[in-house]
């Protein structure tokens, strides 16, 4: 039986976790630090819907994406060293992914007639849209990556405060644009 270097394990535990955290904490600090921005630019019904869009959004991605990322994820880091399982973890999840969007897409254009929100094309795009980042990020991750899987949460949340800022405050585009732009980030 071979013994644990624990100082090693150690290590990279506080690495990997300080590393994670960098790119969970990234996206977070966004909306607190963009909040002043939106409440002295955009009306409160702007604001609200706003507010409204993305809590169903974040809701539907968990009904609708089954946490997939997570099975990834947990798959993946089982299954590091077997390059062939690797891939068809990847493939399948991938599969189902695009399945599901397009069950949720034909649903959606079903049951919008019944949504009475402004912009109610962002929530298919935005579930979408995360549902993918959120398989992407549990493969990164799931695949050991964790740098890349913090970078790419940073580059998120960083095009989503470029496009917000310069659609909001610089060309007063509104709240479509600054809609878009989440989407994009």
């Amino acid at each position: 039986m071979s013994s644990i270097d624990l100082n090693n394990t150690n290590k990279a535990l506080f690495k990997n976790t300080g590393i994670i955290a960098i790119g969970q904490i990234s996206t977070k600090i966004v909306n607190f630090l963009l909040l002043p921005l939106y409440t002295a630019l955009l009306t409160t019904q702007e604001y609200g819907l706003v507010d409204i869009l993305s809590t169903y959004s974040a809701l539907i991605v968990v009904i609708v994406g089954l946490q997939i990322n997570q099975a990834v994820f947990r798959f993946l880091v089982t299954n590091r060293k077997n390059k062939e399982k690797l891939i068809e973890i990847c493939s399948t999840t991938f599969f189902c992914s695009v399945i599901i969007c397009l069950i949720y897409s034909f649903a959606f254009l079903i049951i919008q007639y019944f949504i009475p929100l402004q912009c109610k094309w962002y929530l298919l795009l935005q579930v979408i849209a995360t549902i993918f980042l959120q398989l992407i990020s549990g493969i990164t991750r799931g695949l050991g990556n964790n740098i890349l899987y913090s970078f790419g949460n940073f580059i998120s949340a960083f095009i989503t405060i470029i496009l917000n800022v310069f659609s909001i405050a610089v060309f007063h585009m509104g709240v479509e644009m600054m809609l878009i732009g989440y989407i994009a980030g």
